[in-house]
């Protein structure tokens, strides 16, 4: 009986008051710091305030919120000594402080992390451009920054629900509160030459310098053609491959090729407005009141087009669930008939795409001068109707010659370009580029072969001028060396 009373004794008296690793300080020592910065070694005098660390008289005025260190010792007990409290962390003492503790939010199963994400991560969609009007939602991306399973698990949730609006505008494409970025094509690397040597034989050696390149690139077609042969294959299959459409846009910034493709919902908006067409000319030498020119409308709506067709070509290297339009003309036309036209025309790039689960267009606006605005998609809704369903058909879609043809004629034209700079002709490629953009959107073969035998012209006729310029200064040096070997003579 008697060594049954005293078990019993021994269970009602605490586990820190009879195990060894649980004796508590006997001089409770302050917890200031003095001005050099290290720990003060004066005893602490008890304040009789609570859940406040022990301090003394000198640095009673410093009160600190105290904590118990939740540190596990091999007892199987927390070690529950004084210890600051620690805003954002584990509360250790400092016979503890690099003591690992358990992180419980990696054991609850995963549906339920994800509902919490959902509370930290934005859950409207993400603007193309930053906002300085309106409530900031309140979001904690920094809870992406944790470790790496909770940052995979959070993006997957980022990108794969949140809609990303695109914004199309004159300048380019903008994305996450991005400025607007021009997408161009970036061909292979070329061979550039000649040297800029001072020699008198550099001629010479540019072109020697060309016969070695081509005999190299003989020499290595051969290879691969023998290598090809003795595999079982056809030396015929040799031919080079065309960059595909594809390829045309780099992802929009701040994002990584890898965080785009992640993307599944996107909101595509369009804003065709009066005031950026505007913007390259200067505000004496026009009216406001008077309506763009015809011809600078037409250029402006094909540039729309060109980001819109490079905006698809990306856009197809990854499966979508949604994706929703918006259109706004802003003082651009002041019939509704005419936006409507407009708004079939930037509809049109887009029917290329394929397996979108969700495809429809929100709005399609437009405001005149002095009036409010309308909405055309009444209008337009039999052919919204067709337009959703060739974006959520699986069929692939048509490939026309004229179409992958004309994104290598606008890479030769603007190599073309540079490499005339100030010639008279620049302009002329850019003209012939138009009509070539033109004959692209209606599928017109044979005006676009005409447009590229007129290039391809210009290009001969300067090739011609350079060859005779060249022959000239050869000519002119070898003179000149005559002359000055006979002198010498």
């Amino acid at each position: 009986m008697e060594s049954l009373l005293s078990i019993q004794y021994a269970e009602s008296i605490p586990h820190e008051r009879t195990c060894s690793m649980h004796q508590d300080e006997k001089a409770k020592i302050c917890w200031g710091r003095l001005k050099s910065g290290e720990p003060c070694a004066n005893k602490a005098v008890s304040t009789g305030t609570l859940n406040e660390v022990p301090t003394c008289g000198v640095h009673r005025r410093l009160p600190r919120k105290s904590a118990s260190c939740v540190a596990q010792l091999p007892c199987g007990f927390q070690c529950r000594r004084t210890c600051v409290f620690q805003v954002h962390g584990f509360q250790l003492c400092s016979l503890h402080p690099d003591t690992s503790t358990t992180c419980y939010f990696m054991k609850i199963p995963i549906e339920l992390r994800q509902r919490i994400y959902g509370y930290l991560l934005p859950t409207k969609p993400i603007p193309a451009r930053k906002s300085n009007s309106g409530p900031v939602p309140l979001v904690w991306l920094e809870i992406l920054r944790a470790n790496r399973q909770i940052h995979e698990e959070g993006i997957q949730l980022l990108y794969g629900t949140g809609p990303f609006v695109v914004e199309i505008c004159k300048d380019g494409l903008s994305m996450c509160h991005s400025p607007a970025v021009r997408q161009t094509y970036k061909p292979p690397p070329r061979f550039v030459g000649p040297p800029g040597g001072i020699g008198h034989h550099a001629l010479q050696d540019y072109q020697m310098q060309l016969m070695l390149l081509e005999q190299q690139n003989k020499k290595r077609l051969m290879m691969e053609r023998a290598q090809r042969e003795a595999n079982g294959g056809s030396s015929r299959q040799v031919r080079i491959q065309a960059p595909s459409v594809n390829g045309l846009m780099s992802s929009p910034p701040p994002l990584t090729p890898e965080n785009f493709n992640k993307i599944r919902s996107f909101v595509v908006e369009i804003i065709f407005d009066d005031a950026q067409l505007r913007g390259s000319q200067i505000a004496n030498y026009y009216n406001p009141n008077e309506p763009l020119a015809p011809d600078v409308l037409e250029r402006a709506i094909f540039d729309y087009c060109d980001h819109l067709h490079k905006l698809v070509g990306r856009l197809q290297l990854q499966q979508l669930t949604r994706l929703h339009v918006k259109i706004r003309f802003g003082g651009i036309y002041a019939k509704w008939d005419d936006a409507a036209v407009a708004a079939r025309f930037l509809l049109q790039p887009l029917r290329r795409l394929r397996n979108v689960s969700q495809a429809d267009v929100l709005s399609i606006t437009m405001q005149s001068l002095g009036k409010d605005e309308l909405d055309i998609v009444p209008s337009l809704l039999k052919y919204i109707h067709f337009w959703s369903l060739d974006l959520q058909s699986t069929r692939p879609p048509d490939h026309f010659p004229v179409f992958e043809a004309y994104w290598q004629l606008e890479d030769m034209v603007n190599n073309l370009r540079s490499h005339y700079k100030l010639d008279m002709r620049s302009e002329q490629l850019q003209d012939y580029l138009h009509g070539a953009r033109v004959a692209r959107e209606a599928n017109d073969q044979a005006t676009f072969g005409v447009i590229w035998n007129q290039i391809v012209n210009i290009h001969m006729d300067y090739l011609n001028h350079q060859k005779a310029f060249q022959t000239n200064m050869a000519m002119t040096i070898d003179r000149i060396n005559g002359l000055l070997m006979r002198e010498q003579e």
